[in-house]
């Protein structure tokens, strides 16, 4: 299934933050910490992020729920 993930670049790591169905879910996350950063004073979230397709897949081994 096609996805977008959102990663936070931190140094020489990126951090996964989600995965989301559409760009406007991803816009809705990366708005919400844009909020955050504002109004809570979240400094820990201000960076750079980025937005790439992403194949997603969940795999689960045969008979599990």
């Amino acid at each position: 299934m096609e996805k977008l993930v959102v990663l936070k670049i931190e140094g020489d790591s990126v951090l996964v933050c989600g995965f989301f169905d559409s760009k406007e879910h991803a816009i809705e996350y990366l708005t919400a910490v844009k909020k955050m950063i504002d109004d809570e004073l979240q400094n820990n979230l201000a960076g750079e992020y980025l937005c790439i397709p992403a194949l997603y897949y969940h795999l689960k081994q045969a008979g599990e729920k």
